[in-house]
């Protein structure tokens, strides 16, 4: 009785108007949750959940930091070709048989809800993504599909990758099918270039804009040469371009570079920075035994030593610049260096070492 006389009180002395903006206000507070939380607020990692053994047979690939794997221009190629090197990194530490199926899970704990699907939607209707997976598939003998939204993945096998984790180790493809047989059977390509040298350049910036003149002073060099704007290649296009048998491949610091993972073995990389700054994410997209090349401003230098910044002639990063120099170097256009081109080149033996 003391009970039902409380609540007649109570409500004699809340209005209607007050229980209106308190039922308003839950409304909005589950609203603000649902668009702006993590999304591991909302939803609990229902796929960790797993053992392993010896007989493993399919495997769940759950992905953090999945938010990088889209940007302003859609499928992030770049963090896609990081989470690509991370999978295969511990598939080749896996003891036993590998996979013949993995589930793949996009997961993140900054993300909101409806950042996340934003992602999911991305990377779904992604045909580098999908392309990409059906060529590592043919490589490895696992095949890869993404797990929809709210499923379990009950798989046996868990491998954590993540999409913003930079390669620190050399890619090891070795007990897989190479890439440019794969990419022979998948993708139909034409495995022989015509030329010796690709320059691969991109739009916006960091894009190599006197690519015209790069082009002219190569092919007075004797060197056959074409240029491709990633940009405007479709995904089998850009990793076909990947596998061909040139002598040189050029590019400036971006995601395009992800394709890179699927690079023909021997084929030397020459990476072109801004002069602000020096950039480099995709140094380990490479055998260990591929040549690869730095050029800055008017100076060129091979990456002998894991990273390119901390090689033998070096101009390396400006010490206490740090961030400030990468964020302006990022949105800078780049002149190639003909002198710095000519070095390169003179070292692998292709021009005589004269002056530019």
């Amino acid at each position: 009785m003391q009970i039902d006389r409380g609540v007649r009180l109570f409500n004699r002395c809340v209005s209607p108007r007050t229980h209106l903006i308190t039922a308003a206000s839950f409304g909005a507070i589950c609203l603000i949750l649902y668009f702006c939380a993590p999304a591991s607020v909302i939803e609990g990692p229902k796929h960790i959940k797993s053992k392993t053994t010896a007989e493993n047979t399919r495997c769940c690939v759950v992905v953090k930091n999945s938010r990088y794997l889209l940007n302003a221009g859609g499928f992030q190629i770049g963090h896609w070709g990081f989470l690509l090197a991370d999978v295969f990194a511990k598939l080749n530490r896996i003891e036993h048989r590998q996979p013949k199926s993995c589930e793949i899970i996009f997961t993140d704990n900054v993300a909101s809800r409806h950042r996340l699907r934003q992602v999911e939607k991305a990377v779904k209707g992604s045909m580098y993504m999908h392309t990409s997976l059906a060529l590592i598939g043919n490589m490895s003998g696992t095949s890869f599909r993404v797990l929809e939204r709210n499923r379990e993945c009950g798989a046996p096998l868990h491998i954590n990758a993540d999409a913003l984790k930079v390669p620190t180790h050399w890619l090891n493809l070795t007990a897989y099918r190479v890439p440019e047989d794969a990419a022979r059977d998948v993708l139909k390509c034409n495995v022989t270039a015509t030329e010796d040298v690709l320059i691969y350049n991109r739009q916006g910036t960091r894009t190599i804009a006197n690519y015209e003149d790069v082009m002219e002073y190569l092919e007075s060099s004797g060197l056959r040469a074409k240029v491709l704007f990633s940009d405007q290649l479709s995904p089998e296009e850009q990793i076909c371009e990947m596998v061909k048998e040139r002598s040189v491949l050029i590019t400036p610091h971006g995601g395009q570079q992800g394709s890179l993972f699927f690079k023909r073995a021997g084929v030397a990389v020459v990476v072109v920075s801004p002069e602000s700054h020096l950039l480099e994410y995709y140094r380990f997209f490479s055998r260990e035994t591929d040549p690869w090349y730095h050029i800055r401003g008017n100076r060129s230098w091979s990456c002998v030593r894991r990273f390119c910044a901390s090689s033998p002639g070096a101009w390396g990063n400006d010490g206490s610049c740090g961030l400030k120099c990468e964020r302006k170097a990022r949105g800078e256009s780049i002149n190639l260096s003909l002198s710095a081109l000519h070095n390169v080149l003179g070292e692998m033996g292709l021009v005589h070492l004269r002056s530019a």
